[in-house]
């Protein structure tokens, strides 16, 4: 299907530069987040901590924009028919990449935030060249896990929309 309205064009820019932005705050934590989260000892280890919140909430505007476009985008290609979902294997294989980011999504919120905002709350109480207790390097390793999990799912989603171009599954 082609789109010829500059609204909708302007939308699939968006929406592209959107999930490239979001892939690429993803793989940003990979590189740079995790490495210094897994091997602190200390709170001046890892100056990162401060953008954190930042961090965190431009991943999840990033996101609901990538899935908000993503959607319009969806219900643009194919019509309202569930039937078709299932049938069409790029929908079907849309779909997959939506349910995705939708996982990804839930889990930054529900648990990736709420725990490092906890974090952030311990972690105030410390000065920068004290130890990290033991508990707090073990949440670390537990939010280093959450973001590996996080990164998993968007590449999952990455893969399903190159397929989905492709022809679907």
């Amino acid at each position: 299907m082609v789109l010829y309205n500059p609204e909708w064009a302007l939308m699939g820019i968006v929406h592209g530069l959107t999930g490239v932005f979001w892939v690429g705050l993803h793989f940003s934590n990979e590189l740079l987040l995790i490495p210094s989260m897994t091997r602190a000892q200390k709170l001046a280890d890892m100056p990162v901590l401060r953008m954190m919140p930042r961090i965190s909430m431009v991943g999840m505007i990033l996101g609901f924009l990538t899935l908000g476009t993503g959607l319009v985008f969806f219900f643009i290609r194919f019509p309202i028919d569930p039937n078709t979902w299932v049938s069409d294997p790029k929908a079907r294989t849309v779909l997959v990449g939506l349910g995705l980011v939708l996982v990804t999504l839930v889990l930054g919120m529900g648990v990736l935030r709420p725990r490092a905002m906890a974090f952030g709350k311990k972690a105030a109480g410390l000065g920068p060249l004290e130890p990290l207790p033991e508990d707090m390097k073990k949440e670390l390793a537990r939010l280093a896990m959450f973001l590996h999990a996080s990164s998993g799912l968007v590449v999952g989603a990455l893969i399903t929309m190159f397929l989905a171009i492709d022809g679907g599954i």
